[in-house]
């Protein structure tokens, strides 16, 4: 009983569509249909049958009283008339009629076997129970009365009709009553569904001390308790309201200062970049005039001499033409190198504009070419294993990159006064990035100072000597101009079968 008493709280009463009252009486509704189900089922599964072998065991003796008679009779073994028969058995009150027929057995026919049958019937003018008997020489039908029968299970299919109207006008009385029993209920349960406490003008009335009366008075003195604090917290709200106000204009002059702060700040570290971006460039400007100083001075050199020659040559008169075209293909021959280098120069002096692909091992080559005449005591060591793979980016500005690290380079090598100085350069490519790295053999970085190459400013020479800001620009440029890295190790390698050791500087580019 517990176990169904759960199952009903935990299924029906949670439905949300029904209010309490209409949930009881749907279930005593069902419970009537239950109970009415289950008296029709033990009805026809108990009450009937047993009826029905009452009645059948009567008909049975009933059946039995003249069977042997009319079977005598029928069979030509007794002397007793079919008509004594007839008289015999409609005198009896529980037999309404009698039917018998004989028949000559046809010549070879073998003999049946003795069989009875009993049937019910039932028409608008009678009901009965029908026996029939097959015999030798014929067959009899005897209809024995059956209004007791059906009047009996009438009467049990009344009362179940009659009990189920009862216990559905029982269910409308306990409905009624449990409606006008719980409209207070249900008056504060719409009540409590809206969206705030109803005054106490509308409150249901009751008067009565069970569950009802206390539960309204409750919410009633809840209501009264409940509109003290909401006045108390109307009065708090407003007053933090205020103070919110005032808060917020603070915080917003605030954030304006802020703003204001920010941005200068903003400003200031952008024009301090864009300074020691240009002081890059102009460093490497500088780096790039020596250049042009010293590769020119060869060629200016050898074109001083050549007029010179034909100077002395001219005083000598021992001029000829063949000599005068050899000079002047010779100076041609070094104004062409001049102009070279000076476009060699200028194209790494333009600002690049837009980004654009490029090969790396190009413009690795192109840094070689402009570095050369600095660059003359330095063996340069290359493997481009992947070095026909493009790069979307600026070219100028990786020149920049990799004149700061190879500059970097030469730098530590006359300070250690390296004898035999390397510089090896590798191409290869990961899964998304193409690695360039720079190796040189001067010993490595002290791990004091490792963790700080890139800072701003940051030198190992004189003042006078370095600014401290092409390494800091090179990592600049690769992370925000070309989305890559820029980091720098120790690490051993091989020059010609030999292991060398010194800094390894890396660069990582995303490729396209």
């Amino acid at each position: 009983m517990k176990a169904f008493t759960n199952f009903l709280s935990q299924t029906f009463f949670r439905l949300s569509i029904f209010s309490i009252t209409k949930k009881i009486t749907l279930l005593l509704l069902l419970m009537i249909g239950v109970i009415t189900l289950s008296i029709i089922l033990f009805f026809n599964t108990y009450i009937k049958p047993t009826i029905s072998q009452e009645y059948l065991a009567n008909v049975k003796i009933l059946h039995q009283q003249y069977d042997s008679d009319i079977r005598a009779s029928i069979n030509k073994e007794s002397n007793t008339s079919l008509q004594d028969i007839y008289t015999k058995v409609v005198d009896n009150p529980y037999i309404s009629s009698v039917y018998i027929e004989t028949k000559e057995a046809m010549l070879g026919e073998p003999l049946k076997y003795s069989k009875s049958d009993i049937a019910y019937f039932e028409n608008e003018e009678a009901s009965y129970f029908s026996i029939y008997s097959d015999t030798k020489h014929g067959f009899y039908i005897l209809a024995i009365n059956a209004d007791s029968y059906k009047n009996r299970l009438t009467e049990y299919r009344d009362f179940i009709i009659y009990l189920s109207i009862f216990m559905a006008f029982i269910s409308i009385v306990v409905a009624i009553n449990l409606k006008i029993l719980l409209l207070p209920l249900t008056k504060l349960s719409i009540l409590l569904k809206a969206k705030q406490l109803p005054p106490q003008h509308v409150m249901p009335d009751i008067n009565s001390n069970d569950e009802r009366g206390d539960l309204v008075n409750a919410f009633k003195k809840f209501t009264r308790s409940h509109q003290v604090y909401a006045n108390q917290l109307n009065v708090l709200n407003h007053r933090l309201e205020k103070t919110i106000r005032e808060k917020n204009s603070q915080i917003r002059l605030l954030k304006e200062d802020m703003n204001s702060q920010v941005g200068a700040e903003v400003e200031k570290n952008r024009n301090k970049e864009k300074i020691l971006h240009e002081q890059s460039r102009f460093a490497a400007m500088g780096e790039m005039l020596g250049n042009i100083a010293h590769q020119w001075r060869q060629p200016l050199s050898a074109i001083n001499t050549a007029i010179g020659n034909v100077k002395i040559e001219n005083m000598l008169g021992v001029t000829t033409k063949e000599s005068l075209n050899e000079t002047f293909e010779n100076i041609e021959e070094y104004t062409d190198y001049l102009s070279n280098t000076i476009e060699d120069f200028r194209s790494y002096f333009k600002v690049d504009k837009q980004r654009k692909n490029y090969y790396m091992s190009e413009v690795i080559e192109t840094v070689i070419s402009l570095t050369r005449g600095n660059f003359q005591d330095i063996t340069i060591s290359k493997e481009y294993n992947d070095g026909n793979m493009k790069i979307l980016g600026y070219p100028n500005e990786m020149m920049q990159v990799i004149i700061n690290i190879m500059n970097n380079a030469k730098d530590i090598f006359e300070e250690k006064h390296i004898a035999r100085q390397y510089i090896k350069i590798t191409i290869d490519k990961s899964t998304s990035h193409l690695i360039v790295k720079f190796f040189d053999n001067a010993g490595g970085i002290d791990k004091s100072i490792i963790g700080s190459i890139f800072d701003p400013y940051f030198t190992t020479k004189h003042k006078a000597q370095g600014t401290g800001i092409g390494l800091y620009m090179s990592k600049e440029i690769i992370q925000k101009h070309m989305q890559g890295s820029l980091s720098v190790s120790n690490k051993g390698f091989y020059i010609k079968n030999e292991e060398q050791f010194g800094a390894c500087f890396s660069i990582a580019l995303p490729l396209n």
